[in-house]
């Protein structure tokens, strides 16, 4: 028993030995949080109280005991404790510890404020590798939460928050939490099905246009609630609905909401760019919708169609991959095309309740976006909607309208 004891007490001094040479635990509250600081054991004056005009004294007034993980470091001696957040002002900075349970992509959430009525943006930077979507963000006159996307990271990684010479700002509630990267020109397969029906926080790379109709597949749920949140309050989104052979016309019809896999056409109201989304349920599997011998496939990834696949352009017409210019059957991911179109010359689209007749157009262009310039040469815009009938070089090619 006596040796035992002994045994026990050195292995304790090794742990406190350990402990003392820089190692420290950091505050995870769950599974999918990597760091939290809550910075709820300072005191003092500004921010939480609602006074957003306090003066530098005291100065540089911060201690470890002030925060709720070890390693934090501070530099500057214009900073100080505030009412549970900390007050950083005139080119002071403070760094967070090594992430130690961070590698790969996250979110770094963060709540913060002007002081003093200053404009003034917290300048962002980040060591030991990885790199940030965003290198400072603008603070207004009261706590605003944001959200910087962290691209791979390791365990040694250290976030700095900084201030200009003349700025100063509070910061509250600073989190980081996983994240996966879904972009539309990388190959999305393996995160997606590593996640496939996880709950996770998504950076989501898809852009798009106000000024046409997009094909999009998602692969996750968008609500009818939440529709208006991402691409707009006048977003207009279509369900493939029939082929109608008789009428040779695609039809689609309106949908209310988004469901995961599923190819639609989406025209948001404003243009929508990279997406910060969290708590997503993520769904690996792209679907295909079919009407008779036509189907509507979804992809996630860069996908090369084949030259008798058919995708919509950006003026609501249908095209054949041009399989004689190097590059332009290769579709982007989260989009959708079409297959079992054996003839386009008389083939119509219907997507808000006129015709798109395409019998005068050439049957190959590039698959993304192309540029139309007149007969002269004179660049008219990416779509030929609006343009006065005529021939334009669309894709390279000669288009009547």
């Amino acid at each position: 028993m006596i040796e035992k004891m002994k045994q026990c007490k050195f292995l304790l001094m090794l742990l406190l030995l350990f402990i003392g040479r820089g190692a420290y635990a950091q505050n995870v509250v769950d599974s999918k949080n990597i760091f939290t600081e809550t910075f709820d054991k300072m005191k003092g004056k500004g921010g939480n109280d609602g006074n957003f005009y306090v003066l530098a004294s005291p100065f540089g007034n911060l201690s470890s005991g002030d925060f709720d993980n070890a390693g934090w470091s501070h530099w500057g001696g214009s900073n100080g404790k505030a009412d549970k957040c900390v007050r950083i002002e005139m080119s002071a900075s403070l760094t967070t510890p090594a992430l130690t349970n961070l590698k790969g992509d996250a979110f770094l959430f963060f709540r913060a404020a002007q002081n003093r009525n200053v404009a003034t943006s917290i300048n962002l930077s980040i060591s030991g590798e990885g790199s940030l979507s965003e290198k400072s963000v603008k603070l207004e006159k009261t706590f605003n939460d944001y959200v910087v996307l962290i691209k791979d990271a390791t365990p040694e990684t250290k976030i700095k928050f900084s201030c200009s010479i003349g700025g100063c700002f509070f910061l509250d509630n600073v989190k980081i939490e996983r994240a996966i990267v879904l972009d539309e020109a990388t190959d999305n397969a393996q995160t997606l099905s590593d996640n496939d029906k996880l709950t996770v926080n998504v950076a989501f790379n898809r852009p798009l246009s106000p000024d046409y109709w997009n094909t999009v597949a998602l692969p996750f749920d968008v609500q009818a609630a939440d529709m208006s949140k991402i691409f707009g309050e006048d977003v207009k989104v279509k369900a493939f609905d029939r082929w109608d052979a008789a009428a040779q016309t695609l039809f689609f019809k309106d949908a209310a909401a988004i469901v995961a896999g599923t190819p639609y056409l989406v025209k948001p109201s404003e243009a929508v760019g990279s997406l910060m989304l969290t708590d997503i349920k993520v769904v690996a599997d792209a679907k295909t919708v079919t009407s008779g011998p036509v189907d509507f496939h979804a992809i996630f990834s860069p996908t090369t169609i084949n030259a008798s696949d058919v995708f919509l352009g950006t003026d609501g017409m249908l095209y054949r991959p041009d399989t004689d210019v190097e590059g332009a059957a290769n579709m982007k991911g989260f989009r959708a095309f079409f297959s079992g179109l054996t003839d386009l010359t008389n083939a119509k689209v219907n997507i808000d309740g006129t015709l798109t007749s395409i019998g005068s157009i050439s049957g190959n262009a590039s698959v993304e976006a192309a540029k139309v310039y007149t007969i002269d040469g004179q660049y008219v815009g990416n779509s030929t909607k609006g343009l006065k009938k005529g021939f334009y070089i669309v894709g390279g090619k000669k288009v009547l309208l």
